[in-house]
């Protein structure tokens, strides 16, 4: 899956998070970026992070969730996996 359909609808909020990821990717903090596909309602929070997106949609809950867990584990230090349902 590729980021067309992204940037066909919104490309001004691609560019913004890639300059974000650029300016974060330069820095000496321990950063994570979390790539989503788009949010939705509900209640569902399992999730698995990988390093290509597999997915349109998932709950707020779940990308909460890997936030929440991200900073826990100090897992994925420096990097940008996407979020997909698990």
């Amino acid at each position: 899956m590729s980021n067309l359909p992204l940037i066909a609808f919104a490309p001004k909020v691609l560019r913004d998070g890639e300059d974000h990821l650029a300016i974060l990717s330069k820095s000496d903090l321990d950063w994570t970026v979390v790539r989503s596909p788009v949010m939705t309602g509900g209640s569902g929070v399992g999730y698995k992070l990988q390093d290509s997106p597999n997915g349109l949609l998932i709950n707020r809950s779940a990308v909460a969730k890997a936030m929440v867990d991200l900073v826990e584990t100090n897992a994925w230090v420096k990097q940008a996996p996407y979020i997909n349902n698990g």
